[in-house]
C-alpha cells in the first residue's frame, strides 16, 4: 500500500475546501495529489496544489494559470508558491486563492460558487 504524504494535511483541506465551495483530486495517473481547479465564470481553469516537502511537516503551497495559448509570441501564464509549515497551511491556502482570484480579476472575470 502506498503510504499517504498527505495525511496530516487532509484534515486541513476539509476545512478549508468548503469556504471557497471546491473541491479536490487526491489521484492523479496512479500518483497520490492534492491539487484543486478553480474555474471562473468564462471557463478559464486555474490550479492550486499542495506539495511536501521531504519527509517532515512542511509543505509548498503552489498557484498557477496558463492561457493555453501565446500572445505576441509569448505564452500567458502566472505562477505564485509559498513554503508552509503544516500549522500555517490554512492561512496560505487563503493567501493562494486570493492570488487566484487577483488573476480572474485582472482577466476580467468573476467567479461564481454556492457554499
Amino acid at each position: 500500500m502506498i503510504q499517504n504524504k498527505f495525511k496530516d494535511i487532509d484534515p486541513i483541506l476539509d476545512e478549508w475546501l468548503p469556504k471557497y465551495g471546491l473541491m479536490v483530486f487526491k489521484e492523479y495517473k496512479d500518483y497520490l495529489v492534492r491539487s484543486i481547479e478553480v474555474i471562473d465564470d468564462s471557463g478559464l481553469s486555474y490550479h492550486i496544489w499542495v506539495e511536501q516537502n521531504g519527509n517532515g511537516g512542511n509543505y509548498t503551497v503552489k498557484a498557477h494559470w496558463d492561457l493555453g495559448k501565446k500572445v505576441n509570441r509569448q505564452r500567458v501564464t502566472k505562477s505564485w508558491e509559498k513554503a508552509s509549515p503544516i500549522d500555517q497551511l490554512f492561512d496560505t491556502l487563503d493567501m493562494a486563492y486570493s492570488e487566484v482570484n487577483n488573476w480572474i480579476v485582472s482577466n476580467g472575470n468573476t467567479r461564481n460558487w454556492i457554499k
